[in-house]
């Protein structure tokens, strides 16, 4: 999310960049993904994740993470997204199923119909100070949709031991 009052994130811990956006729907949903040879899905209590080799931890590779899920929800192949990346507030449903509900809650927020393939902007990587919460970093990347308006995709990687994971936070609309 950009500018404005600093966001929490999870477990209370605010990024160290500020952001401002809207969640549109109570859902938000966990992914995987495999752009270097370690990044695998395990099974969490969020569901799946993507687990990042030590050497993509770098903002290049985090951006990189933020292209493809930017791409795949445009390319509308959300199952590929959900499978890639999971979805941190899925709760009951299939987490694709989760994107598909809170997608369509954000496009209906900013009176779009779908995406649009100009307008990209380079994801934001921020860094989380030292924490005992296991945050590492946020990427966030927005997708431009028919209306003009933005959808905020945003991407948690958290480090536990020797593993660094990402998971598919949540979608907003930007405002």
């Amino acid at each position: 999310m950009r500018g404005g009052a600093p966001r929490m994130g999870i477990a209370g811990s605010a990024p160290r960049v500020a952001t401002t956006s809207k969640n549109c729907s109570a859902g938000t949903y966990a992914a995987r993904s495999n752009l270097a040879p370690l990044n695998r899905p395990v099974t969490s209590n969020l569901g799946l994740q993507m687990q990042l080799a030590a050497d993509r931890l770098d903002e290049t590779s985090l951006a990189e993470l933020g292209l493809e899920a930017r791409q795949l929800l445009v390319a509308d192949d959300i199952s590929t997204l959900s499978l890639r990346y999971g979805y941190a507030l899925a709760f009951d449903l299939a987490p694709a199923d989760a994107i598909r509900a809170e997608v369509a809650s954000c496009l209906a927020e900013v009176g779009a119909t779908g995406f649009v393939q100009t307008g990209w902007e380079n994801p934001l990587v921020s860094y989380f100070k030292p924490n005992n919460n296991g945050l590492f970093a946020l990427v966030e990347c927005s997708a431009p949709t028919d209306s003009g308006a933005s959808i905020l995709i945003e991407i948690i990687v958290t480090w536990k031991g020797a593993e660094a994971h990402a998971t598919l936070e949540q979608f907003s609309a930007a405002v």
